[in-house]
């Protein structure tokens, strides 16, 4: 066995950093060892089993649904982005070819719908934000748009147990999604924001999945471990298939999958060095030295190896699947759109020679595009369209202040008599922004703090730092992008960044609320504080009720 000496000198070589990274601290208090293991069968034992749990995923969602579907039809006049949204699936019904600086998954989910209903409304219907429906066919659309929310409080359940916290915490969570009124009211909406948190969602629930069936053992001959790693490229795949925004969500989960990969490369290099470093001292030891109770345990060469393999067959896959999806959905998309229409401005004659009743032809010497040409075509005008973005919004806000929800925007307003009026107002639940933002400052803290430990991680330090630090990479990778754009932004902008706050928010609860009696107290307490707030600013999200001014 290696002494604390030859550790030393390892060290020196590799930089702690590299034996300091979760996985490599293995030299840990026995005692400390059994209790969390012991505390970790005490979160898994809170959670309600069989019968119970059946029951418990049912009413989530139900009272999924019920929030994002209540008077789906109100107002029955086109609202903020439906005006786009809308038009764009006009398009896809008469295949008229438009440009949109998104990419077209969540836009074709809308159409399915359509064409079931026989849509047939004309542009005309989506001039300007107030515009009157002239039938109910526009429920069916804001009701796709909805059927992809309503999952959401189920999917952060189902993710909290995955990431074994406690039943308190899950249900802490789920409830911050479930109240509110940013995700809610954008959901309810016919637009494809409620599509791309679903699926980013999602993205963190099949990984979650992958990796736990990668730790129990299995390997690449088990199908369901190739059945969990195309569900989880499938996932990442959908999210950056509705907009460029999901990019954040699936960097996250790239990065770990990466250093997944990482961890058995570095500690094969790391027992390399160290051996080297054994045969080196071995005539200074002594015969009869007993050996130090600090004992790095890693498994052998050759499991390393195979894990190394494993890792990276893994990504490879996932990368290929997110692939496929994504260039699936813009074959579809040209599929669909083969005729002249609003977004030919946008390019060259050799690209409208492909769309019918252009009036354009192929010029001598020109090829006709092959359709991936013609998807890099359309990509290099996504991203020039993207960077010349520019214009004021009144409710437009700055990155700065969403985290505490200082700016909401209203979405549709109707005035009366009397100074009465109806509006649909989104703005979050500010018990939910100000715990999540609490949990965010907090564990960036603990973090910090544990990069300064030099005598070993405990089990409880390697899954809490662990867990929050990858959690806190997402928050920051989803958010800080918006410092360096240039164009207007919204509250909404900040709810996949939101969203993994709200799991910080439970792992916040697990980690400083150890005493089950005392986690359940905490726990309800703010449940009950957003459902009140949710209640009491209900008429706003739903734009239903007459309101004073």
């Amino acid at each position: 066995m290696r002494s604390r000496g030859n550790k030393e000198k390892a060290a020196k070589v590799l930089g702690p950093e590299v034996l300091n990274v979760k996985p490599f601290k293995a030299w840990v208090d026995k005692s400390d060892t059994t209790s969390f293991a012991s505390e970790q069968r005490e979160l898994r034992n809170t959670w309600p089993t069989g019968l119970k749990f059946q029951l418990l995923v049912l009413a989530v969602i139900f009272l999924g649904f019920a929030t994002r579907y209540y008077v789906i039809w109100e107002p029955a006049e086109t609202v903020f982005d439906e005006v786009h949204f809308g038009g764009f699936t006009v398009s896809y019904v008469t295949g008229e070819y438009f440009f949109d600086i998104h990419p077209p998954l969540g836009k074709l989910f809308l159409t399915a719908m359509a064409r079931f209903i026989d849509y047939d409304y004309s542009y005309d219907q989506f001039k300007e934000i107030g515009q009157t429906y002239p039938d109910d066919k526009y429920i069916y659309l804001r009701c796709m748009a909805a059927f992809w929310g309503s999952w959401l409080p189920l999917l952060t359940l189902l993710i909290m147990k995955e990431m074994k916290c406690s039943f308190q915490a899950g249900i802490l969570a789920t409830a911050f999604i479930m109240f509110d009124g940013v995700i809610v009211v954008t959901s309810r909406l016919i637009l494809t924001d409620s599509c791309l948190w679903f699926f980013g969602a999602l993205a963190i629930y099949a990984c979650l999945r992958f990796w736990r069936v990668q730790d129990s053992g299995a390997t690449m001959a088990s199908p369901s471990w190739w059945l969990n790693c195309a569900f989880a490229g499938v996932a990442m795949g959908g999210v950056v298939s509705v907009k460029w925004t999901g990019l954040g969500m699936v960097g996250m989960l790239g990065i770990i999958q990466i250093i997944r990969a990482a961890n058995p490369l570095l500690i094969l290099i790391r027992g390399s060095v160290a051996q080297s470093v054994d045969d080196t001292d071995s005539d200074d030891e002594d015969d009869n030295q007993k050996p130090s109770a600090d004992v790095v345990i890693t498994p052998p060469p050759a499991v390393l190896r195979k894990q190394l393999v494993t890792a990276l067959v893994g990504g490879i896959f996932m990368i290929a699947v997110i692939f496929v999806v994504y260039t699936t959905t813009f074959v579809l998309h040209f599929q669909i759109l083969d005729r002249s229409g609003p977004g030919d401005v946008w390019h060259d004659s050799r690209f409208l020679a492909s769309l019918k009743g252009t009036g354009h032809t192929l010029q001598p010497g020109q090829s006709p595009y092959t359709m991936s040409e013609k998807i890099i075509e359309l990509h290099k005008k996504m991203f020039e369209a993207n960077s010349g973005v520019e214009g004021t919004h009144s409710y437009g806000s700055m990155w700065y202040e969403w985290p505490m929800m200082k700016v909401g925007m209203s979405y549709w307003v109707k005035h009366f008599p009397d100074n009465l009026k109806r509006e649909v107002f989104l703005g979050g639940n500010l018990v939910a922004y100000a715990a999540t933002t609490t949990a965010v400052a907090v564990l960036l803290l603990y973090v910090l703090s544990l990069v300064h430990v030099d005598d070993g991680y405990s089990p409880r330090q390697q899954y809490y730092g662990s867990t929050a630090a990858w959690l806190l990479f997402g928050y920051i990778l989803n958010w800080l992008p918006y410092i360096t754009i240039s164009r207007v932004c919204f509250i909404y902008h900040y709810v996949p960044s939101f969203y993994l706050a709200v799991l910080l928010a439970g792992l916040l609860l697990d980690k400083y609320f150890r005493h089950n009696f005392d986690k359940t107290a905490v726990a309800s307490v703010l449940v009950f504080a957003a459902a009140a707030y949710w209640g009491h600013q209900h008429a706003y999200y739903y734009g239903n009720v007459d309101l004073v001014q």
